[in-house]
């Protein structure tokens, strides 16, 4: 795998490819982070509510996963059981004012939220075995580099290539120790040609017929840059966090997938807005040099 060749090893004597970023720079992080978010496990909503032995020693990130689980699952069944009364109520079943149903009521509630759980879990369970095929399909460095090429241009604007490419290197090579090698523009545009190929290919052989090849475009679109946007402003309050700092690239992202949890992080922090200049900042990428037409 290409992890491989980014943990504790020794820079190759082969040209760099934008999929063997430094190890310690912000593109391994964003790597790293995109694929432990892709292999994590992200129990379904629509399912059983997960409980844990009240006696078992969980780490923080089994407890924000059972919290998060428990928070979605409980605001999804109460949409649902709302549904169940107006659907019984519109057909003059039972009273949509009424704080307590009869137990006959209930019931029929009851069954009504769980056959539609059913349904939705079903269909979950469908998603995941084709997600797992785009996953497949799809190199996680070249959607890293994807996404924040995308969030990048939001911040620069309409750029000739060749600068937008080292514009976007120069970001993505912070973290990388002085006199280190890092990536070159000509490794991040060919990364993001990787991902249209790619992208392409999905569309092609795993698009859902019943969705368009531009609707299909515009979820890895937004799929792709909210993972990365949070990816970023999770980078930008590592220092900030005692136990994260002098951490960086793989190590982090692993460092904060063990100790929060990554989905539940990335989730967070994806609410939260993204100082793209204050990256930009902190990269020396000053606002004359990216604004080149």
């Amino acid at each position: 795998m290409w992890t491989s060749a980014i943990e504790d090893r020794l820079r190759p004597k082969h040209p760099l490819r934008f999929d063997d970023p430094h190890g310690s720079s912000l593109l391994a992080f964003l790597t790293e982070g995109y694929r432990l978010f892709i292999e994590a496990y992200q129990p379904s909503p629509w399912g059983p509510l997960l409980d844990a032995d009240p006696a078992a020693e969980l780490s923080p990130a089994e407890r924000n996963l059972l919290e998060d689980h428990r928070a979605t699952h409980t605001a999804v069944h109460a949409v649902l059981r709302r549904r169940a009364i107006e659907m019984l109520a519109a057909a003059r079943f039972i009273d949509p004012q009424a704080q307590i149903y009869a137990e006959a009521e209930e019931t029929i509630i009851a069954e009504l939220v769980n056959g539609w759980s059913t349904t939705q879990l079903a269909i979950d369970v469908r998603r995941e075995d084709e997600t797992s095929w785009q996953n497949k399909v799809y190199c996680v460095p070249a959607r890293a580099i994807a996404g924040f090429c995308e969030l990048l241009s939001l911040e620069t604007g309409r750029m000739k290539i060749t600068p937008f490419g080292n514009a976007a290197a120069t970001v993505l090579n912070l973290g990388i120790p002085k006199r280190e090698t890092g990536l070159a523009g000509r490794h991040i545009l060919a990364g993001y040609r990787r991902w249209t190929r790619d992208l392409l290919q999905a569309v092609n052989r795993y698009r859902d017929r019943r969705l368009s090849g531009e609707d299909f475009v515009d979820l890895e679109y937004r799929n792709t840059t909210m993972v990365v946007h949070a990816l970023l402003v999770l980078w930008l309050e590592a220092p900030k966090v005692e136990r994260f700092r002098g951490v960086s690239g793989v190590a982090l992202a692993r460092s904060i997938a063990a100790r929060d949890g990554i989905v539940y992080r990335i989730g967070k922090a994806a609410a939260q807005p993204l100082p793209m200049r204050a990256l930009c900042d902190l990269a020396g990428v000053n606002r004359p040099r990216i604004a080149q037409a």
